[in-house]
């Protein structure tokens, strides 16, 4: 995934981002500086994949957050108490 869908998609800022990646800000700045800019730079396939992975995570996140609120898992929690409660 690209950094700068991933910023838009999920609200980060440039310092997070870093942060994320285990970056320094002015590393991930220069992925968003003009390409005929003299320190642009293309983020690495490694930081593009873990963007992907990071991604896929969060979303996963917001589903499984989404789904403990139905009804139907309300229920379930109600018969099968969770392991950590024991």
């Amino acid at each position: 995934m690209e950094p700068i869908e991933f910023v838009a998609k999920w609200g980060l800022t440039k310092k997070e981002l870093a942060e994320l990646l285990g970056l320094t800000q002015a590393q991930v700045d220069r992925w968003f500086f003009p390409p005929e800019a003299k320190n642009h730079q293309v983020p690495k396939q490694s930081h593009l994949d873990r963007l992907s992975e990071i991604d896929l995570l969060l979303t996963f996140r917001d589903a499984i957050e989404d789904a403990a609120r139905s009804p139907t898992m309300e229920r379930i929690s109600q018969i099968i108490p969770s392991k950590k409660s024991k």
